[in-house]
């Protein structure tokens, strides 16, 4: 008896299962096409490919510099919300047309359908090469400036950087390729990427927000600036055109919903399942872009900064800015001196890298090594940083050393260092302050004092009065004019 119940139980379930995956493709086929994909996408799946090809946070970021021409706080917060909402009403018009005809053909046979039979064809037509054209530009786009926001991270780690126009156009091809091999060798796997980009964007947001406002080292702004500040004097238009210029930078993120329309034929239920995703991603966009950008507009440094920066993606800056703060210099009230506040650059042990030590013309072997940006040789004493006679060709040949700082205890102050750096064209610089960064925690640590007296022993030399903060390094000396006079404009 039971096993009668639990066969009949299995064939209703697979004839409501075949039920399922055959009604999508009988309207398909009343609509003249014939099924020949699998459908084997979720709503979750189609969701998380719109959300990648929006990519809140990176489609605001490449295109931050837009916004900050064209109004700054106000175009970037309520030119979102605008865009915002005139997405989810074309996204909602698409939608209605979609769960009417749910096919990969898209635009193009809805253009078909909707204009009279005189207008169908060429209207199909032109919508059809324009949707195509429109999909290859907005990749071009994606993939340019994902490499731009790659290139533009590694200043984070090395603010001497510039990428160079062949660097872009590299990491162009690259993050290109990448997409062209996954889809190629990975496709049966997409359904997990898709979903895997919804979870990456909520995390990613999670942790920028929670970072940029907790550490905010360059200060907050005001509620009055992030809500009200409009200055569009370095767009060139008058004020109002120049807030509709800005929204190009919220229309550039919120796009490329419309191409969901393209995955019906792989989704069971497509009328459904599709036009749903199209209006919620843009619905959950819009909201995750309110909670990325008003943290960011909050930690904001000044404008004229981020808008000189030479890669043109402030949005690194930004971040190392809200991270280690902005670096300032002081004149102390009861001396001559000059305060720089640096952040602090801790070095981690290492071994001596090979060819190094006989660049530097020296047969004396350092007691440690070190490495943050630069390699930092520590000597046993005064005299020998003080030999040191470097190959400066040969020490530029190393291409996996930036610069090299040599250190030592200092006969009559705390340490002694020098700087060589031949790779960046300054053979030895005569007082280094980021070098300092570095040196400063070494030393603190080592002596057990967080107030330090150095010499850069260099052939003009330089005396230092260094502060170990923690995460911040204060480095004061004296200063002479270098250069003065008068510029008309």
């Amino acid at each position: 008896m039971y096993a009668n119940e639990s066969t009949s139980l299995m064939t209703a379930t697979g004839h409501d299962e075949e039920v399922a995956v055959e009604e999508p493709d009988i309207k398909l086929a009343e609509m003249g096409y014939k099924a020949e994909l699998p459908r084997s996408l979720s709503f979750f799946s189609v969701l998380g490919l719109s959300f990648a090809i929006m990519a809140v946070p990176a489609g605001e970021s490449v295109t931050l510099n837009i916004g900050l021409t064209d109004g700054g706080p106000v175009t970037i917060l309520y030119g979102w919300i605008l865009v915002t909402i005139i997405s989810i009403c074309i996204a909602a018009s698409l939608a209605e047309i979609c769960s009417k005809y749910p096919t990969s053909g898209g635009v193009y046979y809805w253009s078909a359908i909707l204009a009279n039979k005189e207008w169908a064809p060429i209207t199909s037509w032109i919508t059809g090469w324009l949707n195509l054209v429109g999909n290859w530009t907005l990749t071009t786009a994606i993939c340019f400036s994902c490499g731009q926001l790659i290139l533009s991270g590694v200043g984070l780690w090395d603010e001497t950087y510039i990428p160079a126009t062949w660097h872009v156009v590299l990491m162009y091809w690259t993050v290109l390729l990448i997409s062209l091999f996954i889809n190629i060798f990975a496709a049966k796997h997409l359904d997990f990427i898709n979903i895997i980009c919804v979870y990456w964007t909520g995390v990613s947001i999670l942790i920028i927000v929670i970072s940029v406002l907790t550490m905010a080292k360059g200060g907050r702004r005001s509620a009055t600036y992030v809500f009200t500040e409009f200055d569009a004097t370095s767009a060139g238009w008058p004020p109002v055109w120049a807030f509709f210029v800005g929204l190009l930078q919220s229309a550039y993120t919120l796009t490329g919903y419309g191409m969901l329309a393209s995955m019906c034929e792989e989704v069971q239920y497509p009328e459904q399942e599709v036009p749903k995703a199209m209006v919620y991603s843009v619905v959950a966009a819009g909201i995750i872009g309110i909670i990325y950008i008003i943290p960011i507009l909050f930690v904001m440094p000044s404008i004229s900064k981020l808008l000189s920066i030479p890669t043109g993606q402030p949005i690194g800056y930004l971040f190392m800015t809200a991270t280690a703060g902005e670096l300032t210099v002081t004149r102390q009230k009861h001396s001559a001196l000059y305060t720089l506040n640096f952040p602090a650059r801790p070095a981690v042990k290492i071994d001596l890298p090979d060819g190094l030590l006989s660049a530097l013309g020296s047969d004396v072997s350092p007691v440690e090594v070190y490495k943050s940006r630069d390699h930092m040789l520590v000597y046993e004493k005064e005299s020998d940083v003080q030999k040191l006679s470097p190959n400066f060709m040969a020490l530029a040949k190393i291409d996996t050393i930036f610069a090299v700082i040599v250190t030592a205890p200092g006969d009559k102050v705390d340490f002694v260092s020098r700087l060589f750096a031949p790779i960046t064209g300054v053979s030895e610089d005569p007082v280094c302050g980021s070098a300092h960064c570095s040196l400063t925690p070494y030393w603190a640590e080592r002596l057990g004092n967080n107030q330090l007296h150095a010499y850069q022993i260099s052939a003009r030399r330089g005396e230092l009065w260094c502060e170990n903060k923690g995460d911040r390094v204060l480095i004061s000396g004296n200063a002479v004019t270098f250069l003065k006079g008068e510029i008309s404009v």
